[in-house]
This record gives C-alpha cells, structure tokens and sequence, in this order.
C-alpha cells in the first residue's frame, strides 16, 4: 500500500506470534526473545533492520493479530 510519501509492505505468518509483552522489545539490541534458547544467534537481526530502515527515512514494525503475526516495511518513496 502507498500511505503518503511511503510504500508498507507487509509480511505474515499464521503462527501463534510472540508474547505481547515481547513486542516492545524485539528491535532492541542483544535482545533474544524467550523462545531462543539453545538456539544459535546475537539478538542484532532485528535491531539491524530496525536501524537500516530509520537511516533510510522508513521504519519497521511488528504486531500480533488474529490468525497471526506481522511484520511491517515503511520505505520512503522518492
């Protein structure tokens, strides 16, 4: 869709999502949410994202819905 002066692109899954308590934290640095252990992994992926979209004037953004979880692109048009 074309908001404005943006493109959001949106991609889901039809999984359980994460905890809600979880979602303000997934974009912070190091963070590994509780579903990670004995998994390989730093916690920089999302936290990269997140600030390659916000030097590019964008934003990313994730949330739980009913039949799933989303994650949401917010790129600045040209």
């Amino acid at each position: 869709d074309i908001v404005g002066q943006y493109l959001e692109i949106e991609f889901k899954d039809y999984g359980h999502g994460i905890d809600s308590e979880e979602i303000p934290l997934v974009f912070n640095k190091f963070y590994r949410g509780k579903n990670s252990k004995n998994k390989n992994g730093s916690g920089l992926g999302l936290y990269t994202a997140k600030s390659f979209m916000e030097n590019m004037d964008g934003d990313i953004k994730c949330f739980n819905v009913e039949d799933g979880f989303v994650m949401k692109i917010i790129l600045k048009l040209a």
